[in-house]
């Protein structure tokens, strides 16, 4: 990929379109006035898709070793998320 200006080109992204669900929508939008109120629809899509696929690998992390206490902030200057699964 290539940057101007620290802003990477468009030109030089990918771009992917899906459908968005009837029951997707609301949390979505919810999503965008709570969280994303200052971003594009854009970053807040990628952030979530990250956000998605970080757990993903984290899940697997945790099947593998039965147990995972994994703390990281989701976006910078809001609340963390935690994922706490434990031998039970």
């Amino acid at each position: 990929m290539t940057q101007k200006d620290g802003e990477y080109m468009a030109t030089a992204l990918t771009r992917l379109t899906f459908v968005v669900t009837k029951e997707m929508e609301p949390r979505l939008d919810s999503a965008k006035k709570s969280r994303f109120y200052n971003r594009t629809q854009s970053d807040m899509i990628l952030e979530l898709v990250l956000a998605g696929l970080d757990a993903l690998d984290e899940k697997a992390a945790a099947d593998r070793t039965g147990r995972v206490n994994i703390i990281r902030p989701v976006d910078e200057g809001r609340e963390s998320v935690g994922i706490y699964q434990h031998e039970g």
